[in-house]
């Protein structure tokens, strides 16, 4: 008898994952074709799963299902996703991802993308920033994600708020956008952009995808307390003042 060879590039690893380790994805659905909705609880590029509360006895492995993801704080945008029964136990439904379009992709890369720097968002010590930058609270995390608060008393007087690219800048009672550390030129040095004399000049704008995608961040991140309340106030704010 021939000895079977696995000819992968990359040998696979096959990791366990108890069903008591899944986190549900606040406002992330998975649209059963037929009608119902089941909680997401973890998503990747290649697959997702879902709480097989009530519709455990209706696929079987390998059935291939047209379905569709509601993400967060988008009702109107459904992601039609085709994926394939893999997993099935008493609380989770494992999916593997077959095909959606290129838009669908996209909103998924992005609700991967929030939810990894929600999970790893830390509150720093400000005695590790720069001089000019020292401030009264640090929130740091993955993808050049920062969020700078100076207080007075309970009151933010001023913030830069760095995310996905753009920084929102609050002071004088008043916002301004510019572009992030990681867009501008090395020599800087990072938090360059807080510094160099055109930033106050720089004609951008946010919409309330942006502000929405990043108050979503805010919520969920682990032990934020009342500082990550006084960003996602700040990020109503400037909600509120968008034409």
């Amino acid at each position: 008898m021939r000895e079977e060879v696995d000819r992968r590039k990359y040998p696979r690893l096959l990791l366990a994952h108890p069903d008591n380790l899944y986190i549900k994805l606040e406002g992330l659905l998975f649209l059963w074709p037929k009608g119902g909705k089941s909680q997401v609880l973890d998503l990747s590029y290649s697959g997702l799963a879902v709480s097989s509360q009530g519709f455990l006895d209706f696929v079987k492995l390998g059935d291939y299902i047209e379905a569709h993801l509601l993400l967060p704080g988008d009702e109107q945008f459904q992601v039609p996703v085709s994926v394939r029964v893999v997993r099935k136990t008493a609380q989770i439904l494992g999916f593997k991802i077959d095909s959606t379009n290129p838009e669908g992709r996209i909103k998924i890369d992005q609700v991967m993308k929030d939810h990894i720097v929600s999970t790893h968002m830390r509150k720093l010590s400000p005695q590790l920033l720069h001089n000019r930058l020292q401030c009264d609270v640090w929130f740091h995390g993955p993808f050049d994600t920062n969020f700078f608060l100076w207080k007075q008393g309970d009151h933010v007087v001023k913030a830069y708020i760095e995310y996905d690219n753009s920084v929102l800048v609050f002071e004088e009672d008043s916002f301004r956008v510019a572009r992030s550390a990681s867009t501008s030129d090395e020599s800087h040095g990072y938090g360059g952009p807080f510094f160099i004399k055109n930033f106050a000049e720089q004609k951008l704008s946010l919409g309330h995808g942006w502000i929405d995608r990043l108050k979503r961040l805010v919520a969920q991140i682990p032990q934020g307390g009342e500082d990550t309340q006084r960003v996602s106030d700040l990020l109503e704010k400037k909600k509120v003042a968008i034409k």
